[in-house]
């Protein structure tokens, strides 16, 4: 509720990335919050800009939800995890095109 109704590039308490702040790094988090907000409005295109793994991960919460077995699920994680790893390593690479990461 508070996402939807506050735009975070305006709102006067959003809460800053801690990793960010202590490295200069972006975490596979930054800018999370200005995707879903975004995705929340229909902005579908804007919230991938934002954060590129945000549909993947809404897809796997979905996928994690389903009647799928064990094993399916770990594997799904497993694969989730590794693309987590390299998306954040991609995207604090400084050219391009792994400057289309960033937020």
């Amino acid at each position: 509720y508070y996402l939807y109704n506050n735009d975070p590039e305006t709102a006067k308490f959003m809460p800053k990335c801690l990793f960010y702040e202590a490295s200069a790094l972006l975490c596979p988090g930054c800018g999370t919050g200005r995707a879903l907000y975004k995705f929340l409005h229909g902005d579908i295109l804007c919230a991938i800009k934002r954060n590129m793994i945000l549909l993947p991960t809404l897809i796997f919460l979905l996928l994690l939800q389903t009647k799928i077995d064990a094993g399916t699920k770990r594997r799904i994680s497993k694969s989730f995890f590794f693309m987590i790893i390299g998306y954040w390593i991609a995207r604090n690479i400084p050219v391009y095109p792994f400057t289309l990461l960033r937020p």
